[in-house]
């Protein structure tokens, strides 16, 4: 077994382990919230806590661990894992297809949406298109936006040295590989598009 399907697997049995209690913890909230009568803050930060972190760990099993062209996801179930990923509202994800589209597909552009986000850091709006069978994301960006891990999505091979926070511009060209598609990205002014 290679060393990236075994990182895979174990991204996957992490999320997947975590998730359950997770999913516990919110119903547990969603009990005391029918108990006590009136609205409290400190039970709205610990369901909120608790929807952003099971929305981070299915985002993360996906985009992190292993993918199939036999498993599909339909455009609604993407559409509502991002906006669940983005509960916060700092960013905002605006999916523009029709239909569903492969696991692999779906693994490669949440990776993309990850890479955009680490480029957003004061918030945005992040636009995915299927034209055809190519896939392009676009944003626009509030001031400058370091270039480098963004050059190693256009070419694998370079040799760089990158924090964990930005582990998903290493695997993101993994995962077109595995399309058999490379990355476009387009720098402009103010302007970020990716294409694939």
């Amino acid at each position: 077994m290679n060393k990236s399907r075994l990182a895979e697997l174990i991204a996957s049995r992490i999320c997947h382990d975590i998730i359950s209690p997770l999913g516990a913890v919110g119903n547990g909230v969603e009990l005391l919230s029918m108990i006590i009568p009136t609205s409290s803050e400190e039970l709205d930060l610990v369901s909120q806590s608790a929807a952003s972190a099971a929305a981070k760990a299915q985002m993360f099993r996906i985009a992190f661990g292993p993918a199939s062209d036999d498993l599909s996801v339909a455009k609604a179930d993407l559409s509502n894992l991002l906006g669940s990923y983005f509960l916060d509202g700092r960013i905002i994800c605006d999916c523009h297809f029709e239909g569903s589209l492969s696991r692999s597909e779906a693994k490669a552009l949440l990776l993309a949406a990850l890479c955009f986000e680490s480029s957003l850091p004061t918030g945005g709006r992040i636009t995915i298109q299927r034209l055809d069978s190519k896939w392009s994301l676009e944003a626009q960006i509030d001031g400058q936006i370091d270039v480098t891990p963004w050059a190693l999505v256009q070419d694998p091979a370079l040799d760089l040295e990158l924090r964990p926070a930005l582990v998903h511009f290493y695997l993101l060209p993994l995962a077109l590989s595995s399309l058999a598609r490379k990355a476009v990205v387009i720098q402009e002014s103010r302007h970020l598009k990716l294409e694939f």
